[in-house]
């Protein structure tokens, strides 16, 4: 779909703690042909498997922690306000400020963690010399072609390419080396997985050799990691079975115990509606509905009630039931547990680190970029674990 506009509501009119977003979306989109092309979105950089990724987006981050001092700030931030429930608006405004560059500096981190290459082949230093072989010609005939302003950068890959005289070559002879670099790279489509194989046992041995245990504990388990892949892979697709196609009929269970199926579209559309509805609408059946506490408290529970029941001041009515008025007493004590001190909320860097360990990576956390990858990441840093706890 095409969106012309996009809103991000705050908490306050939003349902619950999630902030709700508004999309305007053409009715040519919506309703009629869209010719646009649809690009997918990029893999992450910040991979929690790739050891290597998350040592230097920890190293990246640290330095630039330390280089904005954003630690100190926030360390100063915090003394400044104290006990305080009501910061000031400057103080607040110091708070978003760190809380922004925190999340630059973590996009940043995530950018410069490693450099993505994208052939179509099992990775391997001779894979990615005839790659980047190829990137080099093509951007020098780009170059030729008046595509790219940056000559040096041309140049610059075109050595590290191993392309001797880029500067002065004709427009043909960079034509002709595109053209060989291409035939050579398709040569290695039938090689790409032995060269990928001599490649991961080449740098066990050296691993060992240099009496460097952990890496060379990481290269055999990715060496293991990677046959197991390709071996469930071709059992998976061998074996796979036939998948059912659309669903065109349903049952359900009649008023008097007889099971019912649908005969048409039309049927089966009416009970998928009926039963849908019908769950959606269980939570309406709840005690507490039939009671006018559920229209004081709110749609968001923000009203005055709210707040005296986490106080526990609030006098319970007798029209009640007894599961939500043990619910209510609960809500009360625990707010008092709070209040005064009892329930600490502060999150230690300990606790930061096991809770980030055992979340799962591939979840979207926030319209920022910041994905479960980087709090993953950070929770293996002990500096990186104290300042975002």
């Amino acid at each position: 779909m095409e969106i012309a506009g996009f809103k991000i509501l705050p908490f306050y009119s939003s349902v619950g703690n999630h902030r709700g977003m508004v999309f305007d979306v053409t009715s040519r989109s919506l309703l009629g042909k869209l010719k646009n092309r649809v690009i997918k979105p990029g893999c992450r950089r910040l991979n929690t498997k790739n050891k290597g990724s998350v040592t230097r987006y920890n190293q990246v981050f640290e330095e630039q922690l330390k280089v904005h001092k954003l630690r100190e700030k926030l360390i100063q931030l915090d003394l400044e306000i104290g006990d305080d429930d009501s910061p000031s608006t400057e103080q607040i405004s110091r708070m978003e400020a760190i809380h922004l560059q925190t999340t630059e500096t973590m996009l940043n981190a995530e950018r410069r963690c490693r450099r993505i290459l994208k052939p179509d082949l099992e990775f391997s230093n001779e894979v990615k010399f005839w790659h980047e072989r190829v990137n080099a010609w093509r951007a020098l005939l780009n170059l030729h072609k008046g595509k790219v302003k940056h000559k040096g950068h041309c140049f610059l890959n075109a050595e590290a390419a191993g392309i001797t005289d880029s500067q002065g070559l004709n427009q043909t002879e960079i034509e002709e080396g595109l053209s060989h670099a291409k035939a050579r790279r398709k040569l290695l489509k039938l090689e790409a997985p032995a060269l990928r194989r001599m490649q991961l046992k080449t740098d066990h041995l050296k691993a060992v050799c240099e009496g460097k245990d952990s890496k060379a504990t990481d290269i055999l388990n990715k060496i293991k990691s990677e046959e197991a892949k390709k071996m469930w892979f071709h059992i998976s697709r061998s074996m796979k079975g036939q998948r059912s196609g659309s669903i065109m009929k349903v049952q359900k269970i009649g008023p008097d115990g007889v099971v019912m199926e649908s005969g048409s579209k039309e049927e089966t559309e009416n009970m998928i509606f009926e039963e849908t509805e019908f769950r959606f609408k269980l939570a309406a059946d709840a005690p507490i509905s039939a009671t006018e506490l559920i229209h004081k408290l709110g749609h968001l529970a923000d009203t005055e009630i709210a707040a005296q029941i986490v106080e526990s001041n609030y006098d319970i009515k007798e029209d009640i039931d007894d599961e939500t008025r043990a619910i209510i007493e609960e809500i009360g004590a625990l707010g008092v547990e709070l209040t005064n001190g009892k329930v600490s909320i502060i999150i230690t860097p300990e606790e930061f680190s096991a809770y980030w360990k055992k979340s799962r990576e591939g979840i979207s956390s926030s319209i920022s970029g910041i994905h479960f990858g980087h709090y993953k990441a950070a929770a293996t840093s002990h500096v990186l674990s104290s300042f975002l706890s």
